[in-house]
């Protein structure tokens, strides 16, 4: 019997931990060989943590910290959608991923899909998980390539958070920033969905502390560390803030996901 493939779709390296770690986790479990293509090398935040950095460098140094994600998290090997720097993480915005016509990133997807031919398709929904707009376009390639003629998986799902979950995670941050952001936090990047909209759940027992480790890997404590720390010492904000405090909430040891 063919073993079950998985093809996950994410922007960056990270969004695995953020969005699937649990999905993956548990799929390898069960005896799936899970396979990740980012469209990206997350080139920024190695660039914002050391300006000296050129792109190709920072990707050598993103590359590393995903080779050591995918180990903690059952992802059996990863690759580019396409090649490595067709699309950057940049303030360049006609470098990024959300600057690609939707056809051009579909037919890539698509070419791995016809490829790969998985039973499972993961990714993040609509809202993109964050509301970053690289995420957003990768859902949206998605979504389309599975409309093209080719190999049809049996699910596709695009990961989701709970929206009571972000509003409890965003009051909890609220309470710990200096006084003058309590009334700044941030509730447009990470919102959720109702729990009625989700369709499949991803979870096992250790997923949460697999998960945890691997965000860790991307900076030090940020699965870990108490948020508190976070703010302080690394002045975190934003979506990765949040979702840190939603798996504060929950565990960490699920994914949702609705249809793509």
């Amino acid at each position: 019997m063919r073993e079950q493939t998985v093809a996950v779709f994410h922007a960056h390296p990270d969004d695995e931990v953020f969005g699937t770690a649990a999905a993956t986790s548990a799929l390898a479990a069960a005896g799936a060989e899970v396979r990740l293509f980012v469209a990206t090398g997350g080139e920024l935040p190695e660039q914002g943590a050391d300006p000296r950095l050129d792109q190709v460098a920072a990707r050598r140094i993103r590359e590393g910290r995903l080779d050591r994600s995918c180990k903690l998290l059952g992802i059996e090997r990863w690759g580019y959608l396409t090649r490595p720097g067709q699309w950057v993480d940049s303030t360049e915005w006609s470098r990024t991923l959300a600057a690609a016509p939707t056809e051009v990133v579909a037919a890539a997807v698509r070419g791995v899909l016809d490829e790969q031919r998985p039973e499972i398709v993961l990714s993040v929904g609509p809202d993109g998980l964050t509301g970053h707009p690289d995420h957003v376009a990768m859902h949206d390639a998605v979504a389309a390539a599975l409309q093209l003629p080719g190999w049809s998986p049996r699910h596709a799902w695009g990961a989701v958070v709970v929206d009571a979950d972000v509003r409890a995670a965003n009051a909890s941050i609220a309470q710990l920033l200096p006084a003058a952001e309590q009334h700044a936090v941030r509730r447009d990047t990470v919102t959720g969905v109702a729990a009625a909209d989700i369709v499949q759940t991803f979870g096992t027992a250790t997923a949460g502390v697999a998960r945890r480790r691997a965000m860790d890997l991307y900076l030090d404590g940020l699965g870990t560390a108490p948020v508190d720390r976070l703010i302080e010492h690394h002045r975190l904000r934003g979506a990765s803030l949040t979702l840190r405090a939603v798996f504060d909430r929950t565990g960490g040891d699920k994914d949702y996901f609705t249809s793509l």
